[in-house]
């Protein structure tokens, strides 16, 4: 039995480890960032406070209850003073005689107990209470969107690190291509250098050819670590947390796109455009309240308490030793230091300000959506030449080797010809995955993951 469990155990932990180390794919790595990016979990806790706020909004139609209760005990110490005593009694007119005399009076302690409970509520304030209600759902609905365009963001900025990580695994591919056929010119040098067709200088500069590429290959490889650590920090994670993605995620780009109808798409679900919007519905509502400090307010109160030295009578017989208030509050401020002018000016202007950031915003992303098309468009038709561009470069340089080979063609346009194809590969896959990095900055543009 011990042995089954042991065996379950370690099946277990392999498994488990097996699982941790799996690659991650594109989904998963948005799932992780949409859990740990500090800005998407920032705009999660914002929606929670303006909730609160909106609660808090409801104060000025609701009542306020309050109610207090305890002892309380008074002492007074002896004390001599000069005062008027009693002496006697006028026998002619019967009135008590006084004269000065020092009065000396005991301590005295006293105690009282009391109870109060009070109620007060605004009932007329000319539409501010209502008006800061509306106010926190707006407040309410932009923290949301707020959200929803931090979402977005993270989700193209997570595409982004996660193209570039595979990019830069692809080129360190080419840059590991690149050091096998520098490897194959060296030996190719030092062959046909010991049967005396070549110069020794071949062999020295097919060696620094190769060193090049081997000091690019570890170029390539400090590219890579840097990535993840991008890649980790998108997510909300360490950035040396270790990381490994899938590298047979299927990748293509939808170039059949018009611009117009993307702008289009933009005005109508781009969360950062409702934000702004309910952003001017908030500073209107805010105009509207500072205004309605120029009217009169209405309000009532309750006031019930009960107050006695002796604590029986305080709570036993209620029909006693009791006093109630009710009354109607009419406030009407005559001058406040033109502070409700002063706040009345600074919501006016807010509006102004907010009505031009959305007009500024929209500009933004109508230009922004043209410039990622544009580029698209271009990547497109890069694409295309640069596959040719490799292809002519395949060509070239297997003839550049066979002339090598022969003695009619030179070891420079060899090492060149080396050259130009892996830079049309790099450049191949530097122009497909900017690509894709264009097509999620797009659709975050656009309002859409």
């Amino acid at each position: 039995m011990k042995r089954i469990i042991v065996l379950l155990s370690v099946v277990f932990l392999f498994s488990t480890n097996v699982s941790a180390q799996s690659p991650l794919s594109l989904k998963d790595c948005i799932n992780i960032a949409l859990r740990g990016n500090s800005i998407v979990r920032n705009s999660q806790t914002d929606i929670s406070t303006y909730k609160g706020l909106k609660r808090a909004s409801y104060s000025s139609i609701l009542p306020n209850l309050s109610i207090g209760a305890g002892p309380s005990r008074n002492y007074r110490a002896p004390a001599t003073y000069i005062g008027y005593a009693p002496v006697g009694v006028d026998p002619q007119t019967g009135q008590v005689k006084y004269e000065r005399a020092e009065i000396s009076s005991p301590a005295i302690a006293t105690e009282n107990y009391n109870f109060g409970l009070s109620w007060s509520q605004n009932f007329w304030d000319h539409g501010r209470w209502w008006n800061q209600i509306y106010q926190a759902e707006s407040d309410v609905m932009a923290a949301e969107l707020n959200y929803e365009s931090a979402k977005l963001n993270t989700i193209a900025l997570v595409k982004a690190r996660y193209f570039e990580l595979l990019k830069v695994f692809e080129q360190r591919k080419v840059a590991s291509e690149s050091v096998d056929l520098a490897l194959e010119q060296l030996k190719q040098s030092k062959v046909m250098f010991e049967i005396g067709t070549v110069a020794q200088i071949d062999i020295f500069t097919s060696q620094v050819n190769y060193d090049r590429n081997k000091i690019n290959l570890i170029n390539q490889d400090l590219i890579i670590e840097n990535a993840k650590r991008n890649l980790n920090l998108a997510m909300g994670r360490d950035s040396y947390t270790s990381v490994e993605i899938d590298r047979n995620t299927p990748l293509d780009v939808d170039y059949d796109i018009s611009g117009d109808e993307l702008t289009g798409k933009a005005l109508i679900q781009n969360p950062e455009l409702q934000r702004l919007e309910r952003i001017i519905q908030s500073s209107e509502l805010g105009y509207k309240i500072a205004k309605s400090s120029r009217y009169p307010t209405f309000s009532y109160f309750i006031n019930y308490s009960r107050n006695n030295s002796d604590i029986d009578r305080l709570y036993k017989d209620i029909s006693k030793n009791y006093s109630l208030n009710v009354g109607v509050n009419f406030r009407y401020m005559l001058f406040d230091g033109f502070t409700t002018k002063g706040n009345i000016q600074r919501s006016k202007n807010a509006i102004s300000i907010n009505e031009e950031n959305l007009e500024n915003q929209k500009r933004i992303i109508h230009s922004d959506i043209k410039n990622y098309y544009e580029q698209l468009m271009a990547f497109k038709e890069k694409i295309e030449i640069n596959r040719a561009m490799i292809i002519a470069a395949e060509e070239g340089l297997r003839h550049a080797n066979e002339r090598y080979r022969v003695g009619s063609g030179t070891l420079i346009e060899t090492i060149n010809a080396q050259v130009q194809l892996t830079s049309a590969r790099y450049n191949l896959l530097e122009l497909r995955y900017d690509a894709l990095i264009v097509e999620a900055n797009l659709h975050a543009a656009i309002g859409s993951n």
